[in-house]
């Protein structure tokens, strides 16, 4: 019991923590102290957006892409083949919009379907930029731009139909 008493009555041997830094020895905690101790608290986790926080997203591009739209046709009033090319740009943007947003949601039976007129929509606005773009540029330029388009276009061919065959 002198041992005991001892211990506690001693004035040099106060252990501030569940360890006792003075002795050689590692102690371990008791399990009656290990509960008193306070748990470190993991991080808290980032939440992931959901889908419908960015739903105003498309809404926005879409609103950007008239505004340029009109600001262009005004712009080009007097020339027809332009303002015609912008109609078609837009008319083509919003069915490649429109057949993604149904390939997302279509069934995997007839999602084929829906990667032909992606593709189409895609080749057709690369092409029609293209031809817009070769007008003002010098002839080795449109050359090389007329390759990138057709490597691009071939790329996505097999990419999308030949080397992902029968994945969705």
């Amino acid at each position: 019991m002198d041992s005991v008493s001892d211990r506690t009555s001693s004035k040099h041997h106060q252990p501030t923590s569940n360890f006792d830094l003075t002795s050689p020895k590692k102690h371990q905690p008791t399990s009656a102290n290990r509960e008193k101790q306070p748990q470190p608290q993991p991080p808290p986790a980032i939440p992931k957006p959901r889908p419908d926080d960015l739903s105003w997203m498309p809404p926005l591009g879409v609103a950007f892409v008239a505004c340029n739209s009109i600001i262009a046709i005004y712009r080009s009033r007097d020339d027809i083949p332009t303002v015609a090319f912008i109609i078609a740009a837009n008319i083509a943007l919003a069915l490649l919009f429109l057949s993604i947003r149904s390939h997302e949601k279509a069934p995997a039976e007839s999602k084929r379907k829906h990667k032909i007129w992606i593709w189409s929509m895609a080749t057709l606005l690369n092409v029609g930029f293209a031809w817009k773009v070769t007008m003002i540029l010098p002839l080795w330029m449109s050359l090389i731009l007329w390759a990138l388009v057709a490597v691009s276009t071939v790329g996505t061919f097999y990419l999308y139909f030949l080397f992902a065959h029968g994945k969705n």
